[in-house]
């Protein structure tokens, strides 16, 4: 046998098994892992080169919880478009008062295009399929969301995928119901929302994609009062991983800078 060879062999199966080591532990990370849906964690694990090269022991993990940390809030908005266009669908939109010309009947119909500005009803229809726990799934990743706009359900909260057409209920750490789901065996799974929820996840894709400019546009397009507006249009209901986060990994400037 060729020792140089085997060395080789065995350099090339400890690299991989690096690879594999950094993978799990980021899955396994539940209160950073909790916040990230699917295609964030799977973006920012390509952009961590660095695992390629880096040993897995508790000081690279360290590091590489911090930088996880400092670049999640740049993922936070894109997630949540995302997930606004995977939920997206033809019967389950309402389109803006100021799209005057559009009708759902006439989109669905390949009449008109989709409205250039639009807002999801609290009653959804999606497809959901899972081999196992960790494939990606809408409803899971809608989970994320929910925690991102306050509404924080439990991290060991998953969709039964073996539970066909019983209500399953997401509720947060307060009891507050987030929203309900209804699996079958076509894999579409209906989703009743909670509507003060919805609210908040529809302004926020609006503020983020500029359809509306100011409380003002808020209370004109939901048919809420211009209080009600103002308070929705200011309230930090975004929640981001922001300092309290980092000091309970022991984080301190000093180390890290």
């Amino acid at each position: 046998m060729d020792r140089r060879s085997i060395l080789e062999t065995i350099k090339e199966n400890v690299k991989s098994l690096k690879n594999q080591y950094w993978q799990l532990a980021f899955n396994r990370i539940s209160a950073i892992n909790s916040r990230l849906t699917h295609r964030t964690r799977k973006t920012m694990l390509n952009q961590m080169e660095e695992f390629n090269t880096l040993d897995f022991n508790e000081d690279n993990l360290y590091s590489i919880i911090i930088w996880v940390v400092k670049h999640f809030n740049e993922f936070t908005a894109e997630q949540i478009l995302s997930v606004f266009d995977q939920l997206t669908s033809q019967d389950y939109i309402k389109a803006y008062k100021s799209n005057v010309h559009w009708t759902s009947d006439n989109w669905r119909y390949g009449q008109k295009p989709k409205p250039e500005k639009y807002k999801l009803d609290y009653r959804l229809v999606t497809h959901c399929y899972k081999s196992y726990r960790f494939d990606p799934c809408v409803v899971d990743d809608f989970v994320v969301i929910c925690r991102s706009l306050g509404y924080y359900i439990s991290e060991n909260k998953y969709l039964d995928y073996e539970s066909f057409g019983n209500e399953q209920t997401f509720c947060t750490v307060d009891g507050v119901t987030a929203f309900t789901a209804r699996l079958y065996k076509n894999h579409n799974a209906h989703l009743k929302i909670n509507q003060d929820l919805m609210m908040k996840f529809n302004i926020e894709v609006a503020k983020l994609r500029k359809w509306v400019n100011n409380h003002m546009d808020v209370a004109k397009e939901f048919d809420i009062s211009e209080d009600e507006a103002i308070r929705l249009w200011k309230d930090p209901w975004l929640h981001l991983i922001g300092e309290r986060e980092v000091r309970l990994l022991g984080y301190n400037e000093e180390k890290c800078a």
